[in-house]
């Protein structure tokens, strides 16, 4: 009865185990991004060019690289690249405003200082006012231009998933075999 119980408690939980174990495969040819403290690697990008059942091969400079999968700490899958336009615009645009109003504000104190300088603004408020709308729109056109260009893979957190099996033994206890795999 004793046994059976702890079969039960032991299956119940690792059925998320059995659960990741069913995921689809890893195809070749997928960007992925891997850590691998055994490899020396950390966070490298590189290519998949086969599965095998223990270890994965990717594409390395000088030829094909052999990753044993129980090395393997953490896996990302690259889903496809974007751009950061709104990003990069409003990083500009605060860059701009920011500048904006310092030279706006300091254009008016020059003005106030001198008697024959005519300024259209009553205040420095309303000459720094002018800058950041002047100088942040410049800096949103500007970051949005770089963003355009700035292109980024999007990455996906894979889990490592591991196969268990429960087996009965010959002694009459239960056998635990977990093994990753993809």
């Amino acid at each position: 009865m004793l046994k059976s119980t702890f079969s039960l408690l032991v299956l119940a939980l690792l059925f998320p185990a059995l659960a990741l174990g069913q995921s689809a495969s890893l195809a070749a040819g997928a960007r992925v991004r891997l850590t691998s403290p055994a490899d020396q690697l950390e966070k490298h990008v590189t290519t998949v060019t086969e599965m095998r059942g223990d270890s994965i091969v990717v594409a390395g400079r000088s030829g094909s690289r052999i990753i044993a999968l129980r090395n393997v700490t953490a896996l990302d899958i690259s889903t496809g690249t974007r751009n950061r336009v709104v990003r990069d615009g409003l990083i500009g645009f605060g860059a701009g405003a920011l500048i904006g109003a310092v030279v706006g504000a300091d254009a008016a104190d020059e003005c106030s200082d001198q008697a024959y300088c005519i300024s259209p603004f009553d205040s420095g408020g309303e000459a720094a006012a002018l800058g950041i709308v002047v100088f942040g729109a410049a800096g949103l056109v500007a970051g949005a231009i770089v963003g355009a260009f700035d292109r980024t893979d999007r990455w996906e957190p894979r889990e490592l998933p591991f196969k268990v099996a429960v087996n009965p033994s010959m002694s009459g206890g239960v056998t635990l075999k977990i093994s990753r795999a993809f």
